[in-house]
């Protein structure tokens, strides 16, 4: 189950996963977002975690990392905007972001899987 998450964690890579309202013209990809969400918990965005730990919960049999990735799903939300040095963007949700975050929600339902697995 995971195994296919990661194979959406890739695939959203290459996606567009979001517009700006104001500047449609500005799309960003996932691999932008990989490169520069590791500031998110600055503001208080922690889902970029789940880029880290998804891989992780394929190879490890624990629920830590399919908690985390409960988590990641469940602030992302809550991403409706960009912040950047001019304040708070707000943002228009593109192909790339619901790809993305099916890979997260799936990896959260692989811990009630995992939970079955071990009874």
């Amino acid at each position: 189950m995971t195994y296919c998450a990661n194979s959406l964690l890739i695939v959203s890579l290459f996606l567009p996963v979001y517009a700006e309202l104001k500047r449609p013209a500005q799309i960003a990809y996932g691999f932008h977002i990989l490169q520069i969400g590791f500031l998110g918990p600055l503001i208080c965005q922690y889902g970029w975690i789940g880029n880290l730990v998804l891989p992780i919960a394929a190879l490890w049999r624990s629920r830590w990392p399919r908690l985390i990735c409960a988590v990641a799903f469940i602030n992302s939300l809550f991403w409706w905007y960009v912040a950047d040095d001019g304040g708070e963007r707000e943002i228009v949700h593109l192909i790339g972001y619901y790809v993305w975050m099916t890979a997260m929600f799936i990896g959260a339902l692989s811990l009630f899987w995992l939970k079955k697995e071990r009874q």
